[in-house]
């Protein structure tokens, strides 16, 4: 979706389309940078012994095929 509406408005704004592929790079790195930021303000966000507890429950238990989340 993010990608059709760069296009969208770069058509719209009558500029000259990058190579497919180069706005599709263009697009992933936005979208992994906005990512960052958000796993960033969401692990602020959230108390520390929260966050211990989480960890643990990716942590995969010996002679177990799944962690304590998947369970």
């Amino acid at each position: 979706m993010l990608f059709d509406r760069a296009v969208v408005r770069l058509v719209a704004n009558r500029v000259l389309l990058p190579v497919i592929s180069r706005l599709m790079r263009m697009v992933a790195t936005v979208r992994s940078e906005e990512n960052e930021r958000l796993y960033a303000a969401l692990y602020e966000a959230t108390p520390g012994g929260l966050r211990t507890d989480l960890l643990r429950l990716l942590e995969m238990p010996e002679r177990r095929r799944v962690s304590e989340l998947e369970r």
